[in-house]
């Protein structure tokens, strides 16, 4: 079972603010509302945060009606069905799955950082869209054929939000990159990933910044992400940029 790192009791305006942004920043194919629930679908990619059932307002209630209907849906479409648990949902999903036997895994950190001008980055490349230097180095490492990344251009196209795709460059090749989507006074990162040969440079931290500085350009006041409580390399770099995490989620499979 995961073990949660962070028990302090999070701000839940904070949080609905932040799950709203983060699902416009990062969509889903498909997003089926079920009262204070929402089952995310997509096709080809196979990333749980775009593949569950969310609580979207604080004290979700009518968690074993959404359950139901969201297996209906998993099954109906061949792929498993996971829960995301995070602070909106209350207690009472997390002692319902523990009945069932299911225990949760995959414990995420939700981090925030203020943002400040600072001297602009060089050595990255960022633009308002995907490029094929972007695209070949996280699908490269993620191992996406033709379907995923097809899958990924729509997804990209269908965010409403402005965003900022950023690229650094080693000896020339692309080999680290990074996403992130503006608005609400927030940007949030995502996508960020560096190439096994050109990891411990400096290069994730560039896009990080990068990124950072695009999105006060765009109105921003805050930054957020989201990193695996067990990403022993990332989770220094990023506190060193000044996030700090507001709360935790976590992944149930039924």
């Amino acid at each position: 079972m995961t073990q949660h790192s962070y028990e302090t009791s999070p701000d839940l305006a904070l949080v609905a603010r932040l799950e709203a942004h983060s699902a416009k920043g990062w969509p889903s194919h498909q997003m089926v509302p079920l009262d204070d629930w929402e089952w995310r679908y997509t096709q080809a990619i196979t990333s749980r945060r775009i593949n569950s059932l969310n609580a979207i307002r604080p004290g979700a209630a009518q968690f074993e009606t959404a359950l139901e209907r969201a297996r209906l849906l998993a099954a109906e479409r061949g792929v498993p069905c996971h829960v995301r648990l995070q602070p909106l949902a209350g207690d009472a999903p997390r002692a319902i799955l523990t009945a069932k036997g299911v225990v949760g895994d995959g414990e995420t950190l939700v981090q925030v950082a203020p943002l400040h001008a600072s001297k602009p980055i060089s050595g990255i490349r960022i633009d308002p869209h995907v490029t094929e230097d972007w695209m070949s180095v996280y699908a490269g490492l993620h191992d996406y054929g033709a379907a995923e990344q097809a899958t990924l251009h729509e997804i990209f196209a269908s965010v409403t939000l402005p965003q900022a795709f950023a690229v650094a460059y080693r000896d020339g090749l692309p080999a680290a990159v990074g996403r992130a989507a503006a608005g609400d006074a927030l940007v949030g990162l995502y996508q960020i990933a560096t190439l096994v040969s050109a990891r411990r440079m400096g290069l994730a931290k560039a896009i990080v910044v990068g990124l950072m500085q695009w999105g006060l350009q765009e109105g921003a006041a805050q930054a957020y992400l989201q990193v695996e409580a067990g990403n022993a390399a990332a989770r220094p770099l990023y506190a060193s940029l000044g996030f700090e995490t507001r709360y935790t989620y976590d992944y149930w499979k039924l």
